[in-house]
């Protein structure tokens, strides 16, 4: 659940550089620190991001620096027509240290992630696979074209060795994943 004080805590991470927040500051200091950060882990190039609207107009925000894809406090973004692979450290039931990596191929305790839009109904889909052998629960939030608020919303388990599928009947600007946990065995695999 991504609850006030976590909304906080991204919010403050987007004031001093991280994230999408190059649209926001591009203050030296917000750049610096980017590149500082974007030296010790795998980070986005500058890019364009490119959301469908309902009205079928696109919504194009710059990325006019490199960005972490995992922010420094275990968060990771996702944005519309990437596919991220991020691979995790696994201690019997804590998941942690996530970071991204190029490839996906063949590495253990991994998810990748690919947020598309669907193009005639502008719809978001976000496809989880996993290569955990226990099943996965994360926290989902969403930002919203033209916002710059974290949205909690839904998430369903993944099984370790398979695909987990999320869905929203809008356009999604970025998503947000964060708290990762092994599911003990017999627990539900309810979506909340």
């Amino acid at each position: 659940m991504v609850n006030k004080a976590s909304i906080a805590a991204f919010v403050a991470v987007l004031a001093v550089g991280p994230a999408w927040s190059q649209a926001l500051d591009n203050s030296p200091e917000a750049k610096k620190a980017r590149e500082k950060l974007c030296r010790q882990v795998l980070c986005r190039q500058p890019t364009t991001v490119k959301v469908l609207l309902k009205d079928k107009s696109i919504l194009e925000v710059p990325f006019q620096d490199i960005s972490p894809i995992v922010l420094p406090n275990g968060w990771v973004t996702v944005l519309p027509g990437e596919e991220i692979h991020i691979v995790f450290d696994v201690d019997g039931d804590s998941v942690r240290n996530p970071r991204a990596i190029a490839k996906a191929t063949g590495a253990k305790n991994t998810l990748s992630f690919r947020f598309a839009q669907d193009s005639g109904s502008a719809d978001s889909l976000l496809v989880v696979n996993s290569t955990f052998e226990h099943a996965l629960k994360f926290d989902l939030g969403i930002m919203l074209p033209g916002s710059e608020r974290v949205l909690k919303t839904s998430s369903c388990p993944v099984v370790g060795g398979s695909s987990g599928y999320e869905h929203w009947p809008h356009p999604v600007f970025q998503i947000v994943v964060a708290r990762f946990r092994v599911l003990p065995p017999g627990s539900p695999m309810k979506c909340e």
